[in-house]
């Protein structure tokens, strides 16, 4: 049977169909595997729409002593135990520690952002910013939605996380700062307050550190190019054309 133009042009929009509906079905599967659960950890959480804004929020793996007055320092610490995780790292975002020194207060560290949600790695709502001034934002002092809980790698925490902070994200009355002798300790695995206040240790002990992400917008998949799918229906084409061509040639010796 001979492939005739109007069989290539058939053949061609049929195909044409056909990789369209891959490439959607490829855009859809490399945004979620991308975009949502990366890894072990969720970097995209998927309540959220193209074009929302969040922040994210994880417990250090690692631990530190709490004797260093400067702020900065643990800032650092966050971003690189942050950058150790690929996935993180690619996010090419701040990361800053909900912390306070006695100078610097956690809520002016990490900075406020009114309405911008903040979820952890599991992808699981936390609070609904970084102010005081909703019942439901990460210092009203209320209970959180969700324990801040996974660490950067995605792993769930139980560990005391030094935070030199009262529920508030302030760091007064008396020395309770990170740099003072008992600075203000947090448990991971808590959404009542104790999350940021639950007890004061010596500083020279050990715990881990909470990071706050800046803020993320959630992008579209990036879609296939129109480009690629022509080539695709070119390549198809033409090799039908061969195959005519050869059937034609081999019927004329016969």
């Amino acid at each position: 049977m001979r492939l005739k133009q109007e069989d290539c042009r058939t053949f061609v929009r049929a195909r044409s169909r056909t990789l369209t509906t891959l490439a959607t079905l490829a855009v859809a599967i490399g945004g979620l595997t991308t975009t949502a659960w990366a890894g072990s950890v969720t970097i995209v959480p998927p309540s959220l729409a193209v074009g929302q804004t969040y922040r994210l929020v994880f417990v250090t793996a690692e631990t530190y002593t709490a004797t260093d007055t400067n702020i900065n320092d643990y800032n650092t610490a966050v971003l690189n135990d942050a950058n150790n995780n690929p996935l993180l790292q690619g996010l090419n975002t701040t990361w800053d520690a909900i912390a306070s020194t006695q100078s610097v207060a956690a809520i002016t560290n990490v900075g406020q952002d009114a309405g911008v949600p903040i979820y952890n790695l599991g992808g699981q709502f936390v609070a609904a910013d970084a102010t005081t001034t909703l019942p439901s934002g990460l210092f009203s002092g209320n209970t959180l939605a969700n324990p801040i809980f996974f660490d950067e790698n995605g792993n769930s925490s139980a560990s005391p996380v030094w935070t030199g902070s009262f529920s508030n994200g302030l760091n007064v009355p008396g020395c309770v700062g990170l740099g003072c002798a008992t600075p203000i300790v947090g448990m991971a695995n808590s959404s009542s307050s104790f999350w940021i206040t639950e007890t004061t240790a010596g500083s020279a002990n050990t715990a881990a550190l909470y990071a706050l992400s800046g803020v993320l917008t959630v992008a579209a998949p990036e879609p296939a190019t129109n480009g690629m799918l022509a080539l695709g229906l070119v390549t198809l084409c033409l090799a039908a054309r061969r195959k005519q061509r050869t059937a034609q040639v081999s019927s004329s010796k016969a």
